[in-house]
């Protein structure tokens, strides 16, 4: 390989550039130093090698190294070692796209090691639909599940095929209606790791695979592609507008058959990486489950009830502006009840907050909460709060507007399909919280807008949503 004598730089001193060390070691990669934006790291260590300043380019022959960006901030960095008059693929490369040239050079003993195909023994295509983080409750996650439920209804042959086994499920009773295939990523052994997963795969063979956001599935798919051309058919499902999706397509774009969108944006932005490929990216809104019932609305003098869902992180779903949110309310005379569903690094901010502020009677934390639970979480609220900086589609949010919510949302892709501001809904500029609390407080006022905008709302969802629709057009594919 080109890079074979070059001292490698492995851009991002987190745990992405931790997995990229891992699997870099395992390829005999020697790796000098880590290198990062953030001043705290810097001369500190991660896995034994020393963090360092990009202030450091200027001091070295650059020639002699390669940058391996590990981070979903890709075209970020890539902008940022371009001022250095560094060149993509020569100076620098993202640690996917190197993993791809490895397996282009190691294909021919790869090839040596997979399983042969017994067409006597299997004819039936199977379907296999990926999860990427695991069992977990996530919108990926809840797609996937729901979507095998549905092709299994027309008497398909699908599986879900886990690629975080070793993650605790937070999906109870998953289990007892779908097989699961647990395929295992160790970076320390990546290649023998990807010929394990490929032959786990070559069992289901013919198959369609249902890619959603892995470069892992890619990277299998990938090798069977190219040894089983016939076999395996991808389907690449585009969950998120954010450049690492986009990324992620683009590089494997010649074995992926077809594009699905889960928002129109989304299949807008892809045609315009992919303009060759415009007859084969499509979009289609997610399908859910939904009860559609539910109680009566709060009344005038008692306090609105607001539900938030999602995994509880500051980055993409912005549960700091959550807080901020609740400051603000606390100002106003509105009587308010805030409902949070979920888990991730900011329960605990969160739950410290309620704590200090003694505000136990109006913010009502849950923990994570399962899917087959989530329609009687909606049904006793008035209003959904999605304050992300990015999504696909929400599907938070067509489950609450399917049980009647009104949604206070920020202006992110998926929302204009279904939203149109002070008619069925309030979208907000990304950040702007003083709006969110200003809308919260006209609904309080006027209760008979949660009736009118619930209504519209359901009547939406019944009819663009549906999972048998939904299966029908992907079957299609």
């Amino acid at each position: 390989m080109v890079y074979s004598s070059k001292k490698i730089i492995i851009f991002g001193a987190s745990k992405a550039g931790e997995r990229a060390y891992k699997i870099l070691r395992s390829f005999n990669f020697k790796i000098v130093f880590f290198m990062d934006n953030d001043d705290r790291k810097f001369e500190t260590f991660l896995c034994g090698i020393k963090i360092k300043s990009h202030s450091i380019l200027s001091k070295i022959d650059v020639d002699e190294y390669l940058i391996v960006i590990a981070s979903m901030f890709y075209d970020e960095i890539s902008n940022q070692l371009d001022s250095y008059n560094l060149v993509k693929e020569k100076n620098y490369i993202e640690i996917n796209k190197l993993i791809k040239y490895v397996l282009e050079d190691n294909m021919l003993s790869i090839s040596k090691r997979l399983k042969s195909i017994d067409y006597e023994k299997k004819q039936t295509e199977t379907i296999l639909i990926t999860l990427p983080r695991g069992l977990i409750l996530g919108g990926i996650e809840k797609w996937s599940i729901t979507v095998n439920e549905g092709l299994k209804s027309f008497n398909k042959n699908s599986h879900l095929v886990n690629l975080k086994p070793g993650i605790v499920s937070e999906i109870k009773g998953v289990y007892a209606n779908n097989e699961i295939i647990d395929l295992n990523f160790e970076e320390s052994d990546y290649i023998c790791n990807l010929v394990r997963a490929c032959n786990e795969i070559v069992k289901y063979l013919p198959c369609t695979i249902i890619n959603n956001d892995s470069f892992e599935i890619l990277q299998i798919s990938y090798i069977l592609k190219n040894i089983y051309p016939d076999s395996i058919k991808i389907i690449s499902i585009l969950h998120g507008d954010i450049p690492i999706v986009y990324y992620q397509n683009i590089m494997y774009s010649k074995i992926i058959s077809k594009f699905l969108c889960v928002s129109k944006e989304i299949e807008k932005n892809l045609i315009k990486y992919l303009p060759e490929r415009k007859n084969d990216i499509v979009s289609r809104v997610s399908p859910i489950e939904f009860s559609g019932a539910r109680k009566n609305y709060t009344c005038a003098g008692e306090p609105i009830k607001v539900g938030f869902a999602g995994r509880l992180v500051k980055e993409q779903k912005r549960c700091d502006y959550l807080v901020k949110l609740i400051g603000k309310l606390e100002s106003t005379k509105v009587k308010y009840e805030i409902h949070i569903a979920g888990s991730g690094p900011y329960y605990d901010v969160i739950n410290k907050f309620i704590i200090n502020e003694n505000l136990k009677d109006k913010i009502k934390l849950y923990g994570l909460i399962p899917y087959d639970k989530m329609n009687n979480f909606w049904s006793k609220l008035d209003v959904y709060l999605n304050l992300s900086d990015y999504e696909g589609t929400s599907l938070s949010m067509l489950e609450a507007m399917g049980n009647g919510l009104v949604p206070i949302v920020t202006d992110v892709s998926g929302v204009e399909l279904f939203i149109k501001n002070k008619m069925n809904g309030f979208i907000i500029n990304k950040g702007d919280i003083e709006s969110a609390e200003k809308i919260i407080s006209y609904l309080y006022e006027n209760r008979n807008f949660l009736d009118i905008y619930g209504s519209i709302n359901k009547e939406i969802i019944t009819e663009q949503c549906s999972v048998n629709n939904y299966v029908k057009y992907l079957l299609e594919l």
